[in-house]
């Protein structure tokens, strides 16, 4: 079954969308909500103690007052998804069947070896266009994940661009072509050795697949 919400972080855009059958709906906006949310489905078990959130978000309020200050945001995260996707007392959790982030899925597709697919998905820098004032401890935290990301990003299409290879990319109308603008324009970042030409070419739609061609690294 579909997982019911995504939480897009790697985009200029950042925000919680709820799958529907109707379509896509943007539930909540970059917000502490949202750095709340971000913050617990990219930690390996989706939790963090309210001590922690707390030291995160509200650094620089009294106990008493950010206590009550994360008990209004995650009263505001169940409303505005309509859905009790963040649980717990002592700690507070996400429900890993609810809602999924695009930084998992990033990761994941890496692992995979699905290359175009994690690309795709990358569209901005983790949280790069969003800030929260007077969360210092958040924005270290933002940054040093945008750091990694975006590090795994630059060896991502190092071996795209660095290689004979055919990556087949499966997926609904216009993927091809926004994997073949993200891999546009990267020239920057890669050894000056590297020839970036692409060649994209549509297979046959019984194939529900397209193929993207990268010629080998040159001297």
């Amino acid at each position: 079954a579909m997982v019911r919400f995504l939480l897009r972080t790697l985009t200029s855009r950042p925000c919680l969308v709820a799958r529907t059958a109707a379509g896509e709906r943007e539930c909540v906006r970059f917000s502490k909500q949202l750095a709340l949310l971000a913050y617990l489905a990219t930690r390996p078990n989706g939790a963090a103690t309210r001590e922690e959130l707390v030291s995160l978000l509200w650094d620089d309020s009294a106990p008493r007052d950010a206590r009550h200050a994360l008990r209004q945001v995650i009263h505001q995260i169940r409303r505005h998804a309509e859905a009790e996707l963040v649980h717990g007392d002592g700690s507070v959790c996400v429900r890993p069947e609810e809602i999924e982030c695009d930084v998992v899925l990033f990761r994941r597709h890496l692992a995979a070896g699905r290359l175009a697919e994690a690309l795709a998905l990358y569209e901005a820098d983790f949280l790069s266009t969003a800030a929260l004032p007077d969360t210092r401890e958040f924005e270290q935290w933002a940054e040093g994940l945008r750091r990694q990301l975006a590090a795994e990003r630059g060896e991502l299409l190092r071996t795209l661009l660095g290689r004979q290879a055919v990556v087949h990319c499966v997926g609904p109308p216009g993927f091809t072509d926004r994997v073949e603008h993200k891999l546009a324009g990267y020239t920057w970042n890669l050894a000056p050795t590297f020839d970036t030409a692409l060649t994209f070419a549509v297979v046959p739609p019984m194939s529900r697949a397209s193929t993207l061609s990268c010629p080998r690294a040159r001297a």
